[in-house]
């Protein structure tokens, strides 16, 4: 027998007990042949012993509680930067409240079943071969990671050589664990994060995880008022963005960036004053822009625009008032300038506008001033003044830059559509010998040949990609090219000398019948004129080559014509057309 070997008699058993709890046990041993008979002093022992326990259990978990509020009141005067600054400091926080080794947080997403790895204890990083720090997985490809969502509660493994199903999940090459503690983190019933510690030396407790979840709780609610710290400081500078919008706005014009009428007319008031005097008044008016606009689209307008507020700010001063009234009217208000000066910003406002071009239109600006040299002066008569000498100089000057316009119109849609130059100016042919065999004078004949030559200038503002199509056209497409007699009238009809001929280029696709566009005119409300360009314009498209449509042979165009006469056109002038100008001019 061991205890015969050993010499050992009587073996005692003796609780460690305090209030009937029980805190372990220790064996008293006697020696062969010695009965134990001093009961009184064991117990006053195992009293004391029990004592010296319980003080020591209180001391380690007063320091504990100390060190959890300690790291609570560090998390929350942390002066972090972003979150992921924020949960690496607080995670070392929880290593230290639980004396664990490894650790790592996760945010999680209820709406998706996903998380993300926000944070990894150093330790972790050293001993595994995961290296990136922000990993996402859905809650189907986690083990032991997830539990605490599946289950909703924090989990304790303090021996992981046991079996257990809760233990099974951890990603290849993660580091060996022992002791494990998960926590979740809930938000108004939803978990929107979980916090893990690990291999710690003693057993992770019930006090263990209430201290993480404590702990975590506040780095949350931290987290949530920086959100709404930050969103409050977001929604401070939008406000205060969306209020200077609307202040810049109401004072400033939203094209040029040039200050707008009301602004004008306020500062007007302000500045006349008589120690601002000699106030200088400068008006200028863009000429040709609704032309441009006509012809090009308003986005080269818009371009004008912007490069004429451009010049006028770069030939001025930096404390000069500088707006726009509206439309293509421009304003300078210059204190303390006398005319002289002003004299002088006006040459250099003509001289950078000489120089200068948006796409293929030349930039050119009416002008007129007048100075405010005595206080009993009206200001508003020297703006009216300024205004008149401007309109003035605009008769002269906006006449000659039209016409210039329009020679670039013309050219620039010759230059794109090498065929409608081709087209324009056989119906420019077609059109005078036809004028001839109606015995027109040298002056008519003149005019039909300008006719001929611009009656689908129109078409300057039809997408190319329409005009050199080889497909036949879709009804939307026809619908586009219908529009150019229309646009072809807006644009010429701004020359007064072209009026006449805006009418005809309006009225060149009518038809006798009534059937035609953009009108719907029939016989004589048709302009005369313009039933001549009509019928040349058909004869010209069926005999030519036109991307859109197929060419005819002579004969089958002249029969066409013969069977569209008192339909399509003007039956008189078919047969002129038919009988004695096809024939005469060998058509």
């Amino acid at each position: 027998m061991i205890s015969e070997a050993l010499g050992i008699g009587q073996v005692i058993l003796v609780r460690i007990k305090n209030d009937d709890i029980l805190l372990g046990n220790f064996i008293l041993l006697m020696p062969l042949g010695v009965n134990f008979r001093k009961k009184s002093y064991v117990k006053l022992y195992s009293r004391q012993l029990g004592l010296s326990i319980m003080r020591k259990k209180n001391g380690d978990q007063l320091k504990q509680n100390l060190q959890l509020k300690e790291s609570i009141i560090k998390v929350l005067q942390y002066d972090f930067t972003n979150v992921a600054d924020l949960l690496d400091y607080a995670l070392n926080k929880a290593l230290a409240v639980t004396k664990s080794k490894f650790g790592y947080i996760f945010l999680y997403s209820e709406e998706n079943n996903k998380f993300t790895f926000n944070s990894w204890s150093d330790s972790v990083l050293e001993e595994c071969g995961i290296v990136d720090r922000q990993m996402a997985n859905h809650l189907d490809q986690t083990g032991i990671w997830g539990e605490a969502i599946r289950q909703r509660r924090h989990i304790i493994i303090n021996d992981f050589q046991m079996p257990s199903p809760l233990k099974n999940g951890p990603p290849e090459r993660h580091v060996k664990l022992f002791k494990y503690l998960t926590v979740p983190i809930f938000d108004r019933d939803k978990i929107v994060a979980v916090v893990g510690v690990a291999n710690r030396e003693l057993d992770y407790t019930q006090a263990d995880a209430s201290n993480l979840t404590l702990l975590l709780n506040n780095v949350w609610t931290l987290l949530e008022r920086k959100k709404s710290e930050e969103l409050l400081i977001k929604e401070k500078d939008l406000l205060k963005a969306t209020l200077y919008s609307v202040e810049y706005l109401s004072y400033h014009d939203q094209l040029t960036g040039l200050y707008n009428r009301r602004f004008f007319q306020e500062e007007l008031k302000r500045l006349d004053t008589k120690r601002n005097l000699p106030i200088s008044v400068i008006m200028a008016d863009l000429n040709g822009l609704k032309l441009a606009n006509d012809a090009f689209g308003h986005d080269l307008g818009d371009k004008l625009l912007q490069k004429t507020a451009e010049i006028i700010k770069s030939s001025c001063r930096e404390d000069d008032i500088i707006a726009r009234l509206g439309g293509d009217e421009f304003v300078v208000l210059l204190p303390n300038t006398s005319e002289q000066q002003a004299e002088q910003i006006v040459n250099r406002i003509v001289g950078a506008c000489s120089n200068a071009q948006v796409g293929s239109i030349a930039l050119s600006l009416s002008y007129g001033w007048e100075v405010k040299k005595t206080i009993d002066e009206d200001i508003n008569e020297i703006l009216k003044k300024a205004e008149n000498r401007m309109y003035r100089r605009k008769l002269f000057e906006s006449p000659s830059m039209r016409s210039i316009t329009i020679q670039t119109i013309i050219q620039t849609l010759y230059e794109t559509h090498e065929l409608e130059e081709k087209h324009s100016k056989r119906v420019s042919d077609l059109c005078v010998a036809i004028g001839k065999e109606l015995s027109f004078g040298t002056r008519e004949l003149v005019e039909l040949k300008s006719i001929g030559l611009l009656h689908d200038i129109g078409k300057i503002a039809i997408d190319k990609a329409i005009l050199s199509k080889s497909t036949p056209l879709t009804d939307m497409e026809w619908m586009e090219i219908k529009r150019h007699p229309e646009i072809g009238y807006r644009i010429l009809s701004s020359v007064n000398d072209l009026s006449e001929t805006a009418q005809y280029v309006l009225a060149h696709h009518e038809h006798w019948d009534g059937s035609g566009y953009p009108k719907g005119l029939k016989k004589n409300e048709i302009p005369f004129k313009a039933r001549i360009i009509s019928l040349a314009d058909a004869y010209d498209s069926m005999t030519s080559f036109r991307p859109y449509c197929t060419i005819l042979p002579r004969k089958e165009a002249i029969k066409q014509i013969r069977d569209s006469a008192g339909q399509q056109f003007d039956p008189q002038l078919a047969k002129v057309f038919i009988e004695r100008v096809i024939e005469r001019y060998n058509l």
